[in-house]
């Protein structure tokens, strides 16, 4: 749904967290969606410090993101009561812009 957006920034950056002590293979499948659609992503694969939440906006602010893109998800209340949310975290945050979807 954010492809016309993404069309009109000169940089994209698919970014994924990869929690601590798990390796896996990065997924090329959204960089090449992207790519037919003309819009020309870098990917990076981040390790997760602290948490996915606070690597996430450590590295958009690292790369002055003007919109963070990403899908919004919901855990059990009880989850999110005591945990919060990468979701939950952006929403609080206030910066930079969202564009969210489920």
């Amino acid at each position: 749904a954010a492809v016309p957006l993404l069309t009109g920034f000169a940089k994209v950056h698919v970014l994924t967290i990869t929690p601590r002590n798990r390796l896996e293979r990065p997924s090329t499948d959204v960089l090449r969606y992207l790519s037919r659609h003309d819009v020309h992503a870098e990917y990076r694969e981040l390790a997760c410090v602290h948490s996915i939440e606070e690597t996430l906006a450590a590295e958009t602010r690292r790369l002055g993101a003007e919109l963070v893109v990403m899908g919004a998800y919901g855990h059990s209340r009880l989850r999110e009561f005591l945990t919060g949310g990468v979701t939950r975290y952006f929403l609080t945050a206030g910066e930079p812009a969202l564009f969210l979807a489920h």
